[in-house]
Parts: structure tokens; C-alpha cells; sequence
């Protein structure tokens, strides 16, 4: 630990600039527009990096907006912060192969590569959110301002000795991202045969031969023509929807049962738990397919522990379990459509009746059957994957204060 030295961070800096560094509010409104349609660059904001998604909801700026925006152009591996709203909280700008703007409310960090390596000192700040948080003012709303990072105190060993610390971690790092990857593609490909077997109907016939285009029979169908056997009915026709339980703040506890909400989906929340003993219909386990209908919508596998699931989740437990993964990929393609018939002038939400009353295409027995046996195999390496996930996540988080610390030494 005696070769780290104590030094302000502003010392290290290239630069920390934000949104507002572009000129004034009447400036930035009449040359700048927020865009909910893809446009030439993104806008990249704090909720992206709370749910790890850089691919859905986005924001954009046109070509104009973000050469405009020249203070406040983000590239791969800058560091971006919080500097309202959980403010001091860090993060690391991935490589999204297109421009990329800084949103309001966030600071941009670009460290001097001659004095520091960018990550390791993402890595202390990440490390040490906790002191970096001290710095937040505000009785209502916390707000960190630049000089307050600038004359945050970090102790770091040589340049040399940083980059080694860096290898380390980022190996970790590496692994999780390639199963990450792993996992997106997998999704991709479970979607793709989705929409060859259950729109294009190409779904193998008897005779192992694409369905449709072999002369299969059709029928007509309020949904339009759908292959003889096959039908439309309702969500309530294949599945159970179970209420989740509601739960009130003083009933949390510090240990126990684990309790998933939504937050906890979307990976923004904090772990809360239970000491209640309920039926088991309020339990979720590994595999176990639910619903998040308030505020955030969309269908998730459980990959935790048994958990209890909490009131603006649903359990779906499926008549026929082959249909568990059909119903999946079907809620995933009709959640926007879902969610807009929802109500709520804060909070949009939906009524259990309206999602049981939803309606869905049903194929017969034999089909579902072969689609189950074929999805259930990308499903379980995707679940094998986050198990991995989780373990090689847990080990950088061990290692990354012991290495930020300087009490884990790294050998030359």
C-alpha cells in the first residue's frame, strides 16, 4: 500500500463537462430536440445504464442536434455520472458502434492517459460510490457538482501498476460480457424460429417439411388464416394468472425470504426480504414464467432463488407446461400493445381480468410439444449462462475494493 499516493481527482482529469456546457436553456432548446424515432445519434441516459440497455427505449438527436452538442460528445470508455437523482453514481460508456450524446443530469469524465488509466479510475469511484455519495447536497433532491468531483480524494499506485490491476479485472469482465452475448443471441434465435413456426406457419409437418408452403391446410380466423387445429382463444385458456402479494414497507426485513419487485427485474432496486410464511402459490422458483404489469411491462424467466413475487408481478402458470416458453416470446412481442391498454395517470397499469381476457393464438398439442423441445434447450444454456453470470459477477465485486484498496497486491 506505500506505493499509492493520495490525490485530488481533478488532478487526473482531462475534462468533466455535462449537457448544460452547450450554451444556455434557450440556446440548447431552440437548437436542440429530444427524439423518440431512431435518428443519427443516441441520447444516452441514466435509466440505460440502470437497466444495462442500450438496445430499447432509447432516445436520439439528429445530425445537427449533436454536432451542436460538440462539449458533450460521449465515446466508448469515458466515465459518466449521476449528478442529480442518486447522484455520484458511476458508470462506463460501452461501444455502441454509433454517435452517442450526453442526456441532462449527467456528467461526462475523461481522465489524462498520461497520469491515470481511465478505468482503473472508473474502478475506484465504482468502488467507492459510498464516499463519492457524501458529496451530494440537497434536502429534496441530492446534486453533486463539479467541483465537488474534482476535489475527490483517490489514492492510486503508478501507471503501471494500474493497467495490471485493469488486466485483472477486465478478464472478469470480458467473461460476463461474452455470456451476456451469448445469451442475446440465443434470445435472437429462439424469436426467429418463434416467427417461422407461429406467424409464417413454416413449423415442421408430419413429414418434416415447412408446413405452409408444403400445401398445409388453413382455416380462416378472426386473426386471419391459421393452420387447421390450431385456435384463437384467451390468455385464461392455457394459463393460470396468479397475484403477487403486497407487501407493506414495515413488513420488509434484512434477511429471509427474498422479495422480487420490479425494480428487481429491471436491476435498479435493492434486495428486500420476509420472514412470512405464505401458501406456495406466492412463491416463485427457478424457471418459473411471470409478469411485471405497473409501470414497467413484460414477461421474465425467474433465474434466482425461490423468491416471493410482489403485487404488480403475476405468476403465469401454464395448463399444459410445454406452453411456457410459447407464451414467453408471445408476451415479449405483444407487451407495448398490452401496456397501451392500460390506465394510470402517473403509473400505467393493468387489471388481471384485461390480461386473462387477452387474446392469443392456440396451436395444437403436437406442435406446441416440438416447439417446447426445441426452445427448452437455448432456454437452458441462457439459464446456465446467468448462473455464470452471477458467480463471475460476484467475483469481481469480491476483488474489485480488495484491488481499489491496495490490501490485494498484484504481482509485477
Amino acid at each position: 500500500m506505500s506505493e499509492w499516493e493520495e490525490t485530488r481527482l481533478g488532478e487526473v482529469l482531462e475534462l468533466i463537462t455535462d449537457y448544460h456546457s452547450n450554451g444556455s436553456y434557450e440556446i440548447l432548446k431552440a437548437n436542440v430536440s429530444l427524439l423518440d424515432e431512431e435518428d443519427f445519434a443516441v441520447m444516452i441516459r441514466t435509466t440505460n445504464f440502470e437497466q444495462n440497455n442500450f438496445s430499447k427505449n432509447l432516445k436520439y438527436v439528429n445530425k445537427e442536434a449533436y454536432f451542436f452538442l460538440d462539449k458533450s460528445m460521449v465515446f466508448p470508455g469515458d466515465i459518466i455520472m449521476n449528478k442529480i437523482a442518486n447522484a455520484g453514481s458511476v458508470y462506463f460508456m460501452p461501444d455502441l458502434q454509433r454517435p452517442v450524446s450526453l442526456a441532462m443530469n449527467l456528467f461526462l469524465i475523461r481522465v489524462n492517459k498520461e497520469k491515470a488509466n481511465q478505468r482503473f479510475v472508473f474502478y475506484y469511484l465504482k468502488a467507492n460510490e459510498a464516499y463519492v455519495k457524501q458529496f451530494a447536497e440537497g434536502s429534496v433532491t441530492k446534486t453533486i457538482t463539479k467541483n465537488a468531483v474534482r476535489n475527490l480524494v483517490i489514492r492510486m499506485p503508478s501507471l503501471e501498476r494500474q493497467n495490471e490491476i485493469v488486466k485483472i479485472i477486465e478478464s472478469v469482465e470480458s467473461k460476463i460480457e461474452n455470456l451476456r452475448r451469448q445469451n442475446e443471441t440465443l434470445e435472437r434465435i429462439a424469436q426467429t424460429l418463434f416467427k417461422h413456426w407461429f406467424v409464417d406457419f413454416e413449423f415442421p409437418n408430419a413429414d418434416g417439411k415447412p408446413y405452409k408452403s408444403s400445401g398445409g391446410a388453413m382455416v380462416r380466423s378472426e386473426l386471419g388464416e391459421v393452420p387447421s387445429g390450431w385456435r384463437i382463444g384467451k390468455l385464461r385458456d392455457i394459463t393460470a394468472v396468479i397475484n403477487g402479494r403486497a407487501y407493506k414497507q414495515t413488513e420488509f426485513r434484512e434477511e429471509g425470504t427474498p422479495i422480487v419487485r420490479i425494480q428487481n427485474l429491471t436491476g435498479k432496486g435493492q434486495n428486500v426480504y420476509s420472514d412470512l410464511i405464505l401458501e406456495n402459490e406466492k412463491y416463485i422458483s427457478k424457471g418459473d414464467l411471470i409478469y411485471a404489469w405497473s409501470a414497467t411491462f413484460g414477461p421474465y424467466i425467474w433465474r434466482g432463488v425461490k423468491s416471493i413475487y410482489h403485487y404488480h408481478i403475476w405468476k403465469l402458470n401454464c395448463f399444459n407446461p410445454a406452453f411456457k416458453y410459447y407464451l414467453y416470446i408471445h408476451l415479449k412481442n405483444v407487451s407495448d400493445r398490452v401496456k397501451n391498454q392500460g390506465t394510470g395517470s402517473i403509473f400505467t397499469h393493468i387489471t388481471k381480468e384485461l390480461m386473462e381476457s387477452q387474446e392469443i393464438l392456440i396451436p395444437d398439442n403436437r406442435t406446441i410439444e416440438c416447439w417446447h423441445d426445441l426452445a427448452e434447450s437455448a432456454f437452458d444454456k441462457i439459464m446456465l449462462n446467468y448462473e455464470q453470470i452471477a458467480t463471475l459477477t460476484n467475483t469481481r465485486d469480491v476483488l474489485l475494493p480488495q484491488l481499489m484498496s491496495g490490501k490485494l497486491r498484484v504481482k509485477p
